[in-house]
Parts: structure tokens; sequence; C-alpha cells
């Protein structure tokens, strides 16, 4: 998704996000981070994060890495 129009895809990515697909999952949290599209939210981007990577979406992952996620409440493959 670019980030020149994220806001008229928001609905679309949050739809296929509540249908549990991993990049949408994933730039759904980017968009939470980065406060694109949504308010920021760092805590709601991890949680999106966390459920992008259980499926195996290796930006995911990387990415809880860089927030220095790696405690016991971390996804089940980081």
């Amino acid at each position: 998704l670019s980030l020149a129009n994220w806001g008229t895809k928001s609905k679309f990515c949050f739809d296929a996000a509540n249908a549990g697909h991993e990049k949408a999952l994933f730039n759904l949290g980017v968009a939470y981070l980065r406060g694109h599209g949504v308010d920021a939210n760092r805590e709601e981007a991890v949680k999106l994060f966390k459920l992008a990577a259980d499926k195996g979406v290796k930006e995911a992952i990387e990415s809880l890495k860089s927030l220095g996620i790696k405690d016991e409440n971390s996804c089940s493959i980081c």
C-alpha cells in the first residue's frame, strides 16, 4: 500500500486484517506504528506485528526485534 493514499485503502486493510490475512496484519501494524491513516498506537502495532509474525511474516518478526519485543509475551516464533 502506498503511503500517499493510505487513508483510502485503510478500510480494505482493516477488513483483510480482520480476516487474518498475514500481510494485512503487518501493514496495519506499520500504519499504527507510524500513525498513517490511523492514530499512532505502538501497543496496537505490536499486537498486530505479533499476529503477523505468528503467521510467518518475516518483516513482522524483524519489526518486533527492532522494537525490542523479546519477552515471554512475544510471538511464538520470535
